[in-house]
């Protein structure tokens, strides 16, 4: 049976066997595995594969996808690889063979599981991507590969990573690990300087260091971030702010820190004077809408994904719905935007 990766870089394997791909049979290859089995219609793939510069090559989709299904074939002979359905082509491919598949169908698995099974389940997903993914985002998906569709795709990956990350700090804090939180927060920090302008991420690491027993690393995490949003020209939340003037006004680890507040609707999207989000075309990776929720004063991610009507045979297809409830009361969520 061949495998298939993408969330490193692109490869099909068998026993001691590698498949030899161009640039454009990998792209092809991972187009067609993150769309798990879906067909991708022939226009869609000319966009992908020549990244909208046209004119496109005539016959150039047929050419790419009979040159990876030949290679493929070294390893599986029987059947056709890469069959043309539907004005398309598509992969068959099961959940088993592709770790981006195994990587979303663990983390769904995860957030649907009592917590007990939860940060086992979620941490087994991490690892889907390899050792060489470190920091808050992983490593680098679709490796090698260029173009509006590998950098979107990329990017919902990495955010995709970073969501099951703060699952797994968010169930430890829980669990009273904060020792353990805090030294992953460090390691992940050191390795990933974009750590430092994700909210959540820093508001765990500060309340991890303060339950720890080290308040005054908590400042030096607030201080920390806060150069880093100045740096990039914007500033730190409120959320963020009210946790930093607790400890400043002598917050113990052992009492309560402050609950981070959901943000509005407003702050979510970016606030009064937020630019305008940039659209999205029909079968891209969405874009992602922070917000956060509180689960007993611990700040933790959790992606749910709108349902945006998308057509069989789009790429992406990782429509997912769901709530996060604490007592049967919604607290909070993470939205894409629909394209």
């Amino acid at each position: 049976m061949i495998t298939f990766e993408i969330l490193s870089g692109v490869a099909a394997r068998q026993d001691g066997w590698a498949a030899e791909l161009s640039r454009q049979q990998q792209h092809l290859l991972a187009v067609l595995t993150m769309a798990g089995g879906a067909v991708v219609g022939r226009e869609r793939l000319e966009e992908v594969l020549w990244d909208f510069r046209t004119p496109y090559p005539e016959h150039g989709v047929e050419r790419v996808a009979s040159e990876l299904r030949r290679e493929l074939r070294r390893a599986s002979p029987d059947g056709d690889p890469v069959p043309a359905r539907d004005g398309g082509y598509c992969l068959p491919v099961t959940q088993e063979q592709a770790d981006v598949l195994r990587f979303r169908a663990m983390c769904a698995e995860a957030r649907r599981v009592d917590d007990a099974e939860s940060l086992g389940l979620m941490q087994r997903a991490l690892r889907e991507w390899g050792p060489t993914a470190t920091g808050l985002h992983g490593g680098h998906p679709l490796r090698g590969l260029r173009g509006q569709w590998a950098d979107n795709t990329g990017q919902t990956l990495r955010m995709e990573y970073r969501d099951a990350v703060i699952h797994c700090l968010a169930q430890r804090m829980s669990r009273h690990d904060h020792a353990l939180v805090l030294d992953e927060c460090e390691q992940r920090a050191a390795n990933d300087p974009q750590a430092l302008l994700d909210a959540e991420f820093v508001e765990l690491w500060m309340r991890a260091a303060s339950h720890a027993g080290h308040p005054a690393r908590a400042h030096q995490i607030y201080q920390k971030a806060a150069n880093a949003a100045a740096h990039a020209g914007d500033r730190l939340g409120a959320s963020l702010s009210r946790l930093e003037a607790h400890l400043r006004a002598g917050g113990s680890r052992n009492g309560a820190l402050p609950a981070a507040v959901p943000p509005k609707a407003s702050e979510e999207a970016g606030g009064e004077h937020a630019e305008e989000q940039p659209s999205v075309r029909s079968g891209e990776p969405s874009p992602t809408v922070r917000g956060t929720i509180n689960v007993d004063g611990v700040v933790a991610g959790k992606a749910v994904a709108v349902a945006t009507g998308r057509a069989a045979g789009h790429i992406e297809g990782d429509v997912r719905a769901g709530s996060v409830e604490a007592g049967g009361e919604l607290i909070g969520v993470e939205l894409k935007q629909g394209s």
